[in-house]
């Protein structure tokens, strides 16, 4: 027979009928023991230590005559279980039953409360992945069964229960984009659910357990949400803004000495919100993308986003140059004689404007050469004009050429 400690057991011989018995136990160390029971059925507590036992009885005759019957019992310890200690988990990753312990079994069996599933129900370790009830519930009970070595009957199964409560910390996530490429002004805001409150929030080593975030630049920031419990959940979060304004600023310099005709135009722009203003030097702002009517000077060309007024940023540093005035060096030449017409005017060294030049002695008709021949005896303004702008002309002087002097001859005449 194979029992477990503590069991009961019924043991009976068939042998002539109105015989006496003599029943004897011997323990695992030889030491024999009379039990009273003279019938040909005797009932055994075994109460008593595990280990192998031979119990016999002797069998006496109405005649004299005896039998003896031999067997041998297997004493074993009642199986032991224990399921491992109640458990809170962060997250329902698959779980190893590894507190889990048993001695004395023939066999072990997992079963549970859920829906999850064992990786082995028959082992004392074994791997249990969470179902999607388990998840919903947030609890689920484990129990293993341990089975005995001993005949079915002898041996009540031990069990042992714990119980895994799934800790489940999740969170939202709610960003406010920065209004500007790096200005500190957007938002983050973490709503955390499940685990056990209060709940701490950290982003990039700033720590609160509201979960709003203020005054943040864009970029990447790694935060970190812990519970009650000592569950975290980290990860990253991206804080975005509007890209950069950026634009193309080209300047259209005087053309003219003295005029007040710079431009700057500005062109290609990018960024910010696809709303924008533009100002120059600090003045006001305007929606239109041309400066006109400027002077020579440093300029600094500013846009700002129109939907997010202090987003402002330096798109170039501009001067606006002029030409250097027209100028030149006038020599002339008086008539050499009362009606000769020969006077002249020459026009050298100019300088100034682009470099090409026209001239003029009335700003009417215009010429190219320098030099102005045969001219009558008359006061003369000389005109220089830069020959690529037109309208840039400079009186360099008056001039006048005078008459020369009359001719004289002496006429000898002779009467006939």
């Amino acid at each position: 027979d194979s029992v477990c400690v503590g069991s009961e057991r019924h043991y009976r011989i068939d042998g002539e009928e109105n015989s006496t018995y003599a029943w004897r136990l011997t323990d695992p160390i030889g030491t024999v023991t009379y039990l009273p029971e003279t019938a040909d059925t005797i009932t055994v507590v075994w109460n008593m230590a595990a280990g192998e036992y031979i119990m016999s009885v002797t069998q006496t005759s109405i005649h004299g005559c005896d039998s003896i019957e031999l067997g041998t019992i297997h004493v074993f310890e009642l199986p032991q279980a224990f399921a491992g200690i109640n458990d809170t988990l962060c997250n329902a990753s698959p779980y190893t039953l590894a507190m889990a312990t048993a001695t004395d079994y023939s066999g072990l069996l997992w079963t549970t409360t859920g829906d999850g599933l064992f990786d082995n129900a028959a082992a004392l370790n074994s791997t249990y992945t969470f179902g999607p009830t388990d998840i919903l519930n947030g609890t689920v009970t484990l129990t293993i069964s341990a089975t005995g070595y001993g005949r079915e009957g002898s041996c009540p199964p031990a069990e042992s229960s714990m119980t895994i409560t799934i800790n489940n910390l999740v969170t939202d996530i709610d960003t406010t984009p920065a209004s500007c490429y790096s200005t500190p002004d957007g938002t983050v805001t973490f709503t955390a659910s499940g685990g056990s409150e209060p709940y701490t929030y950290v982003l990039d080593g700033d720590t609160n357990t509201t979960g709003l975030f203020t005054g943040i630049a864009a970029g990447v920031y790694n935060y970190t949400i812990s519970d009650a419990s000592g569950c975290e959940i980290t990860g990253e979060v991206n804080v975005t803004s509007p890209a950069l304004m950026a634009a193309t600023v080209t300047q259209l310099n005087i053309n003219c000495f003295g005029a007040s005709n710079g431009e700057i135009e500005i062109t290609g722009i990018s960024g910010g919100s696809g709303n924008y203003e533009y100002r120059i030097n600090g003045g006001s702002w305007q929606s239109e993308v041309n400066f006109t009517g400027l002077t020579p000077g440093d300029y600094v060309v500013e846009v700002r986003d129109v939907n997010a007024p202090a987003c402002i940023v330096i798109l170039d540093n501009i001067t606006i140059t002029e030409p250097d005035i027209l100028a030149a060096t006038v020599t002339h030449t008086d008539n050499s004689y009362a009606g000769a017409n020969d006077g002249t005017i020459t026009v050298s060294d100019a300088t100034g404007g682009t470099g090409n030049y026209e001239y003029s002695l009335d700003g009417i008709t215009w010429q190219s050469s320098p030099i102005f021949p045969n001219l009558a005896p008359d006061t003369y303004n000389v005109i220089i004009r830069d020959a690529s702008v037109p309208g840039c002309f400079v009186e360099v002087t008056v001039v006048e050429v005078l008459e020369g002097p009359a001719l004289m001859a002496d006429i000898d005449s002779t009467n006939v």
